[in-house]
C-alpha cells in the first residue's frame, strides 16, 4: 500500500551564510513495509525541545515571509557567533514532519562535526 497524494513536510534549511529558511515541501510517501502503518495527523504541536534545532538560533527580529499558502517561505538570519553551534545543520534541509513511512530515529546529540537532522 502507498499514499499517492503529495503530503506537506516542514523543512528547516541553514545555509553557510547564516540564512535560515523554513518551508513546506510537497513529498509523496513511498510504499509501506509489511511492519509499517500510515497514521494521518490533522494537527500536532511542535515539541519545544525541537525548536532549538528547527530555528537554529535565528534572530527572529530579522524574519521575512514571502509567498502564499503552502508555497510560503520564512527566512531569518542566524548570528555569525551562533553558526559554529549549528555546524551539523548546515546544508540540506532538515525534515520535521511527515516522518512516516520513512524509517526514522531520533537525531543524534548535537556534535559540531556531525549531521544532527533526522533523515
Amino acid at each position: 500500500m502507498a499514499l499517492t497524494e503529495p503530503q506537506l513536510q516542514l523543512c528547516s534549511t541553514l545555509a553557510d551564510d547564516g540564512t535560515l529558511t523554513l518551508s513546506l515541501e510537497s513529498k509523496t510517501p513511498g510504499p509501506l513495509g509489511d511492519d509499517e502503518v500510515w497514521v494521518a495527523v490533522q494537527a500536532a504541536p511542535i515539541n519545544p525541545s525541537d525548536l532549538g534545532l528547527l530555528l537554529a538560533g535565528a534572530d527572529l527580529s530579522t524574519a521575512k515571509s514571502e509567498g502564499e499558502g503552502s508555497t510560503r517561505k520564512v527566512t531569518a538570519t542566524v548570528p555569525a557567533a551562533a553558526l559554529p553551534l549549528f555546524a551539523g545543520r548546515l546544508g540540506p534541509p532538515c525534515p520535521w514532519a511527515m516522518r512516516a513511512p520513512e524509517k526514522w530515529s531520533p537525531p543524534a546529540p548535537s556534535l559540531p562535526t556531525g549531521r544532527v537532522c533526522p533523515r
